[in-house]
């Protein structure tokens, strides 16, 4: 029976031997905590004063990572054993000698964590290890320690309030059919940094987002045939007409063929754009960081021409582009599985099919650099 306090953790446990200092034989260190897309090592064995391998004799035991890890290994992690290649599933065997027979009397496991790009609230991976001097496990020569769990916490790399995209597009799924279905996707860049979003050939308009820091919006332009819309996170204005606070209220309308409206109200502004009935509505809100002291900005497009959301060729910028890619869309092989392979233009490309960053729904979430391929996002940055 194994003797050991459980806590979650990533978890070796090793059983107890008449003789060993139950003390001194585990893990130096029971939890730790990394960020998505970097890697931690940590080590199991003898690490106290007492001398717990006896020389002339083995200890077998088997790493596990159990039921407690929320981490799925695969999609968010891969481990590995003294800098060997990863191990393949969920369990792994090693063997600790005392020095005077060569050792080793401890082994180093190194977990690398990938970056998903979507917020989970501190995964965990929790491995269980258990020790007997005994090539075949038996309660009799189960070995009893104290320091038998180890918690790994997963923190997000991003900042679960940055500009993540999501929009809709019409895609393949795996029987050929057609379908719309949402990617997201991720724009970071430095302060200042100026990206066209999207833009409507037909209506003669263009959204400008300009980013506070590497990765929140600070500004958006909307360049219309009437006139500029700006938004900062001071002010709403639209050129000649008005200028704004975000806490004050404001209805505008000009023109009937075409017609532009803005409305603002509970610091969100809405600029519709309509032409030769063809339509273009937009929303930007600002968010404010109490943490920071700051505010930001977010962008949704809330109505096009067609249904959904979806742009069409007309349409051009970051949305525009990504819209008229050719998808192939696939589901994860297993229940709970996250990675997938989608095809952007006849190219596969990994991807995660999990709830979407802005909102509730499922999106397909997309490296940026595959999503516009071959060009890079400088296609995309202007000069105001």
């Amino acid at each position: 029976m194994m003797m050991c306090k459980t806590v979650p953790v990533i978890v070796l446990v090793a059983a107890s031997l008449i003789g060993y200092i139950s003390a001194d034989l585990g893990f130096p260190s029971i939890t730790s905590s990394i960020q998505e897309g970097s890697s931690s090592s940590f080590t199991f064995g003898q690490f106290g004063p007492d001398d717990s391998l006896k020389p002339g004799e083995t200890v077998y035991c088997q790493a596990k990572i159990d039921a407690q890890s929320t981490a799925t290994l695969g999609d968010d992690y891969t481990w590995s054993l003294d800098g060997g290649a990863n191990i393949v599933g969920d369990k792994v065997s090693f063997q600790l000698r005392d020095a005077v027979d060569g050792g080793p009397e401890s082994v180093e496991f190194t977990v690398q964590t990938k970056p998903d790009f979507v917020f989970d609230d501190g995964e965990i991976v929790h491995v269980h290890a258990v020790c007997y001097t005994t090539p075949e496990p038996s309660p009799f020569s189960a070995i009893f320690i104290n320091n038998c769990n180890y918690k790994l916490i997963i923190g997000d790399t991003t900042i679960a309030e940055d500009p993540h995209f999501i929009q809709n597009v019409i895609g393949k799924n795996e029987n050929g059919e057609t379908v719309t279905d949402n990617i997201c996707y991720d724009l970071t860049g430095t302060a200042g940094d100026v990206f066209e979003l999207l833009t409507d050939d037909l209506l003669d308009v263009s959204v400008y987002c300009q980013l506070r820091d590497d990765y929140y919006m600070g500004q958006i332009r909307i360049k219309t045939p009437i006139g500029l819309f700006k938004a900062d996170t001071n002010y709403v204005s639209f050129e000649g007409q008005f200028q704004r606070g975000w806490n004050d209220v404001e209805k505008f309308e000009m023109g009937r063929d075409p017609m532009i409206a803005v409305e603002l109200i509970n610091e969100a502004a809405t600029l519709s754009y309509m032409k030769n009935n063809r339509k273009m509505a937009v929303r930007v809100e600002r968010v404010y960081q109490s943490g920071r002291g700051k505010s930001y900005l977010n962008f949704f497009v809330e109505e096009t021409s067609d249904q959904g959301v979806v742009f069409d060729r007309h349409h051009g910028g970051l949305f525009g582009y990504a819209a008229n890619n050719k998808y192939q869309f696939s589901l994860p092989v297993q229940k709970d599985g996250k990675m997938v392979d989608v095809s952007i233009n006849n190219r596969k490309v990994n991807a995660y099919h999990q709830s979407s960053p802005v909102g509730n729904s499922k999106c397909y979430l997309l490296n940026l650099d595959d999503v516009i391929a071959p060009h890079t996002k400088s296609k995309f940055m202007k000069v105001l």
